[in-house]
């Protein structure tokens, strides 16, 4: 049959490779995951930047057709009348909390070189 020692290693060898079939998948999940709260992130920042300029144009178009703007308190504002960009910026989500780098993904392939290593020191390989 079996001897004790080839046993062990295509025990250590079969765990292995289950262990990284089961994770494979929860790393490509984490990953895409990850990618999709990215793009989400980058979208909202155009759209909210996009909003900003179109705004500041309909507040000189406005102005140039005789609109007059006015505070909370119904008092006119004077002009220059103008979009506080730095409010914009200041609540934009891309520059606030910018995306994440893929760390579950190097953690993850951190494990895996791990165990790699474990592996070479468990099984000696001869260069």
């Amino acid at each position: 049959m079996f001897s004790r020692i080839s046993f062990k290693l295509a025990l250590i060898i079969g765990l292995s490779l289950v262990g990284m079939l089961v994770m494979g998948p929860i790393a490509l999940y984490n990953m895409r995951a990850q990618m999709m709260a990215d793009r989400q992130a980058k979208t909202q920042h155009m759209v909210d930047v996009g909003y900003g300029i179109l705004a500041q144009e309909l507040i000189r178009v406005m102005r140039r057709a005789g609109v007059e703007f006015r505070r909370p308190d119904g008092s006119v504002r004077p002009d220059p009348v103008t979009v506080d960009f730095t409010r914009l910026i200041r609540r934009d989500t891309l520059i606030t909390r910018p995306p994440q780098n893929l760390t579950s993904g190097l953690a993850i392939i951190g494990w895996a070189d791990e165990a790699l290593d474990i592996i070479n020191r468990a099984l000696p390989f001869r260069r």
